[in-house]
């Protein structure tokens, strides 16, 4: 059962297991309901957080944290100084 139509990489699972996460090539963190109902996983709709910076490949710049309710992003990770921004609210 895929999560996307068009691919993605980087995937994190909410804690609780009802959200997946996921980065599109075009660097939009998108969010997937997960629900359970008896022994079946149902997949809802991608939804799109924020757009991430760009960065080379291979390279992580966000980190969720265990409920998903805020975000670390670096703006430049191979930059000489990294400043980093957290997310809230979206």
């Amino acid at each position: 059962m895929p999560v996307s139509q068009g691919g993605g990489t980087e995937p994190a699972c909410r804690r609780d297991g009802q959200v997946i996460l996921y980065v599109k090539s075009d660097r939009l963190l998108m969010a997937v309901p997960v629900t359970k109902a008896g022994g079946t996983l149902t997949l809802g709709k991608p939804t799109p957080l924020f757009r991430l910076p760009a960065h080379g490949a291979g390279s992580s710049t966000w980190s969720p944290t265990g409920d998903h309710t805020k975000f670390v992003v670096i703006d430049e990770p191979n930059a000489k100084r990294q400043t980093f921004k957290v997310m809230t609210g979206w």
